[in-house]
């Protein structure tokens, strides 16, 4: 991880965070070379907890 990367993780809640963990999971399984916004997008509606889908809704 560059220090840009750990930049952004520390100023993430832990909520973002743990979507982008997860979206970082999911392009591994799916053999992409870097998170796009879009994998990061789709983590966090799956949460179903935060902002993002109420915005969405």
């Amino acid at each position: 991880m560059d220090s840009q990367s750990a930049a952004l993780l520390r100023r993430l809640n832990p909520f973002c965070a743990q979507a982008l963990e997860a979206a970082a999971s999911l392009c591994q399984t799916r053999a992409h070379a870097e998170i796009q916004p879009e994998h990061w997008l789709l983590k966090l509606l799956e949460q179903g907890e935060g902002d993002i889908t109420v915005i969405a809704r």
